[in-house]
């Protein structure tokens, strides 16, 4: 999957552990927290991270999958490309961690992770990157967001730009938010982004 011209790939993934932060049962996932976060910065591709997902997430006061939860974590960051990324999660230590993280989360259906793109230089908030995967559970893959079936729908095409102006792969929609907003790209409504159930 190509990175359209001028733009970065976001990507928000989201669990809830199965114990307290402090249960000794998520003890080796806690742990290495901070050595993956440090691993993924030194990666190629990689272009930044949230500092303060967990507090930002909790100062959203959200409702819904994303409510409030001690045991909530998610991972917000932007990467040059899809195989940037790729290669951090399925290609170094990493990948361990991953394979086991049924010890650690529980279990859920359908995504637990969103992409979009992003000009370069953006930096996507919490507000955004939740209002964006929530549009991704309710309405399937689109511009907006798009998970790893989207991924594959995007195999192949070589956008000449920004997929906000230029047609879908086939199956893809564009479907605005309950407030009317095209969340496509950042600056797509006059309205800002924010995720419902904000204060």
């Amino acid at each position: 999957m190509k990175t359209p011209d001028g733009h970065h790939l976001a990507q928000f993934n989201w669990a809830k552990l199965r114990y307290d932060w402090d249960d000794p049962r998520v003890a080796e996932f806690i742990d290495n927290v901070a050595r993956m976060n440090t691993m993924a910065e030194r990666m190629p591709g990689f272009v930044w991270r949230h500092l303060n997902d967990r507090s930002a997430l909790r100062k959203l006061r959200h409702d819904g999958i994303f409510a409030t939860s001690k045991r909530f974590t998610t991972t917000l960051s932007v990467w040059t490309d899809l195989e940037s990324l790729k290669r951090y999660a399925f290609k170094t230590v990493h990948n361990r961690f991953y394979k086991r993280r049924g010890e650690w989360f529980e279990p859920h259906d359908g995504p637990y992770i969103a992409f979009w793109f992003v000009p370069e230089g953006h930096r996507p908030s919490m507000a955004e990157a939740v209002e964006r995967a929530e549009h991704m559970l309710a309405h399937g893959d689109s511009e907006t967001a798009f998970g790893w079936a989207g991924v594959e729908a995007l195999a192949g095409t070589e956008p000449a730009g920004c997929p906000a102006k230029q047609g879908l792969p086939q199956g893809f929609q564009v479907v605005p938010d309950a407030a009317g907003h095209d969340l496509r790209t950042p600056g797509a409504s006059e309205a800002p982004v924010r995720a419902r159930g904000t204060r």
